[in-house]
């Protein structure tokens, strides 16, 4: 089950959140959102899943992209599945015509 960071969403002085997708073999994929607050200590970069109170306002507006992003991507595939399916029916349609003529 491979899982890669397909999407990242940032606001203000290091709030992001990374839109993670896993694929299942013969299923639809899955997603998953990790978040952290980026900042730097004595010349270091660190992260923490710990937010101060005027982090909230940024990390719900990257919770509510990553959110809608991902609602973009599971209609994308469920359409994509969908028209394959309708093809497919359409092709055995036409066989199934050609066959009684």
């Amino acid at each position: 089950m491979p899982s890669k960071t397909i999407k990242t969403f940032s606001a203000g002085s290091g709030i992001q959140a990374n839109v993670i997708m896993q694929t299942h073999r013969g299923y639809q994929p899955s997603y998953s959102v990790s978040v952290a607050r980026h900042f730097r200590k004595s010349g270091t970069q660190q992260e923490s899943n710990i937010y101060l109170r005027d982090d909230l306002p940024k990390l719900e507006h990257v919770i509510r992209k990553a959110f809608d992003f991902i609602l973009t991507q599971q209609q994308a595939s469920l359409e994509e599945t969908l028209n394959s399916h309708v093809s497919k029916l359409a092709k055995e349609q036409t066989e199934i015509s050609w066959s009684k003529a």
